[in-house]
């Protein structure tokens, strides 16, 4: 025996047909919501910077060598106390065009991320006369 229908409950039916393409479409945005949103839940850890500070005097760079890890976020400040003399700070293979100017007593800074494992020279570049080429030291980025 077969049930009759109200026309409530035929308009029920008709609403729920144009509804169920907009409650399809619903549920597969909250689908991709939650699973986009279950990925990046978690917390983004910020490394720190690692700070250097070197002291360009006479023909030397103090300290002569720095040790850091491939991915680190480098910030070196350069300094010097000569009131006399004007260097420069250059670092194979991660300074291509850049060149760091210290000027006497003044400070400087540069920045960058250690992408590349091995040992760097950096060097000053002024023409300074006798002793320029003991100006040098390195950065090695260890690969871990």
């Amino acid at each position: 025996m077969e049930k009759k229908r109200h026309s409530d409950d035929l308009d029920f039916l008709a609403k729920l047909d144009y509804n169920k393409g907009a409650v399809i479409i619903g549920l597969v945005l909250f689908s991709i919501g939650l699973i986009y949103g279950l990925e990046y839940t978690g917390s983004t850890v910020i490394e720190p910077v690692k700070e250097f500070t070197i002291f360009a005097e006479k023909w030397e760079f103090v300290p002569s060598e720095i040790t850091v890890k491939r991915g680190d976020k480098i910030k070196i400040n350069l300094a010097t106390s000569e009131v006399n003399e004007t260097f420069s700070f250059k670092l194979s293979r991660y300074m291509y065009n850049d060149l760091v100017i210290i000027y006497p007593n003044g400070t400087s800074t540069y920045e960058f991320t250690a992408y590349e494992p091995g040992t760097f020279v950096y060097r000053c570049e002024e023409p300074c006369g006798f002793g320029k080429n003991l100006m040098v030291g390195k950065l090695i980025v260890n690969p871990y």
